[in-house]
């Protein structure tokens, strides 16, 4: 779904990604991280571009659709890609919101304490 335009800014799809990303690399569960980077070899050419753009963070987005695709970029593009800090430095996110990513990106980004 999300690789069509209609689904790019509603929250749910996304949220469900995120949810699952995290819960993949949280339990690094080793099958399913191999089917995640299977799906992600597809995409991995077009979806920051299309879906990750630090100009695609403007006022009036779902806040909540704001972290869960920077969440998914944190998971899926590392820290390279510039959605995730963009979206923690916009302003637009409350403080459980803000925790909310920073974990993710923690998580993501392999700097979770064990």
């Amino acid at each position: 779904m999300l690789d069509y335009y209609g689904w790019q800014d509603v929250a749910k799809p996304w949220q469900l990604l995120h949810r699952h990303l995290v819960d993949v690399f949280t339990e690094n569960r080793k099958q399913e991280v191999k089917s995640v980077a299977s799906c992600w070899k597809e995409r991995k050419s077009w979806w920051p571009q299309y879906h990750f753009r630090p100009e695609q963070v403007k006022a009036g987005l779902d806040s909540d659709l704001l972290v869960a695709r920077a969440g998914v970029a944190s998971c899926l593009c590392g820290e390279e890609n510039l959605f995730p800090q963009t979206v923690l430095n916009s302003g637009f996110l409350n403080e459980e919101q803000n925790k909310s990513l920073m974990d993710t990106l923690s998580i993501c980004n392999g700097e979770e304490d064990s």
